[in-house]
């Protein structure tokens, strides 16, 4: 329903952002038992590097994975990098003392 402002509201356009890349804002692996299939899931937004501004939540993509590990079988790239997060982690771990 329109409600008429008692004064007129101004927005200023704004000119047009041309994103070259994606910035990654979240990126979760679930497997919540050693037999289930692990899933994994990303919110990726627009991102311009050439002024450092993203397009915005409302731009977000979301992707996910049924089978994680079943991708990463039959595409090399996605083992490849499955283990270095894998790694990644061990060695966070290792640093904090947690493992």
């Amino acid at each position: 329903m329109p409600i008429t402002p008692t004064n007129p509201i101004e927005v200023t356009a704004k000119p047009a952002l041309v994103c070259d890349k994606v910035w990654l804002v979240n990126l979760h692996i679930l497997a919540p038992t050693p037999t289930a299939k692990v899933r994994m899931g990303a919110t990726l937004i627009p991102y311009s590097s050439v002024n450092g501004e993203t397009a915005g939540q409302d731009r977000e993509v979301r992707i996910n994975s049924h089978d994680l590990f079943e991708l990463a079988s039959n595409v090399p790239e996605v083992a490849t990098a499955m283990d270095a997060v894998l790694h990644a982690l061990e060695v966070v771990a290792k640093l904090q003392g947690k493992i």
